[in-house]
């Protein structure tokens, strides 16, 4: 019998399929547990949960604005113990079938049926946010029955690598993509033990059958090899912890990447990448972030589309310093025979030395117009086409 999603709805032609896994508490990796002494140090980690529910409820949010549309969402989450200091995330998405653990089984028969409903020209979308180590070269998801197993204690873990390279001989998708919100930490126990080889949620890759493989499979996880990933107040609840790269994943992916793809607004994983650490940097956040495409496509395979996106346009004064004593308007058209429909008056950016501001995406010219105390003004034309992180005005 196969596992009914979390939530699913029939779609006429292609769809989008998405798997959506939170692993937040590690009971058997505490102190007195579990049969791996190395493993019984393992904390939990909350904000894991928040992001998985975030994601699932953007992908309801825009199950019809997914390209293909969205047909089934498959969220499992396991939870850590109630914190005071925070907050849950108020989840939307109203779930059809009971929401199942993230522990190696669960994980392993859900990923399954996953796998199972994909039909000629879909697409599947995958999130895992967790502890997260380096398995060689591939990334690793530990699920929440880690150090529950006593012949093989480190086995309840997921290999993502692994995963979306094999996805890639499946000729049933047009493309599949994949985020993991988890850390890349080296591990020298894990890497020198002998453990299994975690759970298989697809068939592997056969190497008879690479010639039928595509480059249609991205996968961008949240930190390089060897680096960590950290939290951060969540925008609309500061006492909701979320994971920094899934709040910078979801804006790009909410139309601050988006880019005109034949004759639409689309979003799709090489702006993605292109974007995430400017994206980061508008937040002030000044801390190590290094996101890592490990898969490419070589086609631009739209995830989202948009009607009307708006995209950061990052504005600043040559020399810099004309910059506290200036104001700025932005015009369409360009000849200023409009009202402004963009205004910031001095100092507006505060102590970076910049103006951000948000616009509608458009393929028609804009007119920037910076005015100084003195009244000597500057102007310069762009197009919001796609974010722009460096537009410069001159004062001559």
């Amino acid at each position: 019998m196969t596992l009914a999603p979390t939530w699913q709805r029939n779609v006429s032609g292609p769809a989008m399929h998405a798997l959506v896994i939170g692993v937040a508490g590690y009971p058997s990796a505490k102190k007195g547990q579990g049969f791996d002494a190395t493993l019984r140090g393992v904390e939990d980690v909350a904000c894991t949960v928040a992001a998985a529910r975030c994601m699932a409820d953007w992908l309801f949010d825009n199950k019809d604005s997914l390209t293909p549309p969205l047909a089934s969402i498959d969220l499992l989450l396991s939870d850590a113990p109630a914190d005071p200091s925070r907050a849950a995330y108020p989840i939307r998405l109203q779930p059809q079938a009971p929401i199942a653990g993230a522990t190696a089984n669960s994980v392993e028969k859900h990923g399954r049926a996953w796998h199972g409903r994909f039909s000629t020209g879909d697409s599947a979308l995958f999130f895992i946010s967790g502890h997260g180590a380096m398995s060689g070269n591939d990334a690793v998801v530990f699920l929440s029955d880690l150090n529950s197993d006593p012949f093989d204690p480190w086995g309840a873990h997921l290999n993502i690598s692994e995963t979306a390279r094999a996805l890639k001989g499946d000729q049933r998708l047009t493309a599949a993509f994949f985020f993991s919100d988890a850390c890349q930490e080296y591990s020298q126990r894990f890497a020198q033990v002998r453990h299994g080889d975690g759970i298989r949620i697809v068939p592997p890759q056969d190497p008879f059958l690479l010639g039928n493989a595509r480059d249609k499979v991205s996968f961008i996880t949240a930190a390089s090899q060897g680096l960590e990933t950290l939290e951060a107040d969540w925008s609309v609840n500061p006492r909701v912890k979320m994971g920094r790269f899934t709040q910078v994943l979801l804006q790009a992916l909410d139309g601050a990447s988006a880019r005109q793809l034949n004759g639409r607004w689309a979003v799709y994983a090489e702006s993605i990448v292109a974007d995430l650490k400017n994206l980061y940097r508008l937040r002030n956040w000044t801390d190590v972030f290094e996101p890592s495409p490990v898969l490419g496509q070589n086609e631009r395979f739209s995830i989202v589309q948009h009607t009307q996106p708006k995209v950061p346009i990052v504005v600043k004064t040559k020399p810099p310093e004309r910059f506290p004593d200036c104001s700025l308007e932005i015009f369409l058209p360009p000849d200023r025979s409009q009202p402004a429909i963009q205004h910031c008056g001095p100092g507006y950016g505060g102590p970076n030395h910049h103006w951000e501001v948000w616009l509608a995406a458009s393929i028609w010219p804009h007119l920037v117009v910076a005015t100084h105390a003195d009244t000597k003004s500057a102007l310069a034309f762009f197009t919001p086409y796609e974010p722009i992180f460096g537009q410069t005005i001159a004062f001559s």
